[in-house]
């Protein structure tokens, strides 16, 4: 990592300009990480030197994270995902706690299971709740209200719209048709 700072005052405007450039050595590449500069209208040149070596580290950290993961990265399986957020449905930020998992960034674990599966992160996210509630509509006595708000919808009308969307029934229906025998 080569790092150049070299603040200078300007008596005219009172500010403090700070230029910098981050190279980091990734295998056989050397990249430029980041560089720039910035001019501080105010502070001492210590509080202008810290902030912008807190950008310097900040630019390092995402530089040799992208290089351990660029080197450790296996291809992604998309059943190993699916299995993962089905497992984890109930936890909030679920695109943020898969893409982890598999040290991926958002956007690319978005990108990953869109290709893989055909879907997007909320359509899948909504087939594997509607799925589940299908099991307990067809095979619990369970009030749908109650099934909705499990499975993640504030209020039955959405559930309804969301359920006669996949299946081209209501709950209600899906429940009558499915007949007394098979309960």
């Amino acid at each position: 990592m080569r790092r150049t700072a070299r603040p200078t005052k300007d008596k005219k405007k009172r500010s403090i300009r700070f230029k910098w450039q981050i190279s980091v050595s990734c295998g056989s590449e050397t990249s430029v990480a980041a560089e720039g500069q910035a001019a501080f209208e105010s502070g001492t040149p210590d509080d202008v030197i810290e902030q912008g070596l807190l950008k310097e580290l900040s630019a390092v950290r995402r530089a040799l994270r992208q290089c351990f993961l660029h080197e450790r990265r296996e291809p992604l399986r998309a059943d190993e995902v699916l299995d993962y957020m089905e497992e984890n449905l109930r936890k909030k930020d679920l695109l943020s706690l898969t893409a982890r998992h598999f040290n991926y960034s958002v956007r690319r674990m978005e990108t990953l299971l869109r290709e893989e599966t055909g879907y997007t992160y909320g359509e899948t996210v909504r087939r594997f709740r509607l799925e589940k509630a299908r099991g307990f509509v067809i095979l619990t006595d369970m009030p749908l209200e109650a099934v909705g708000r499990m499975i993640g919808y504030r209020d039955h009308s959405s559930f309804a719209r969301a359920y006669k969307k996949r299946y081209g029934l209501t709950p209600s229906e899906d429940r009558r048709q499915r007949g007394p025998e098979e309960f």
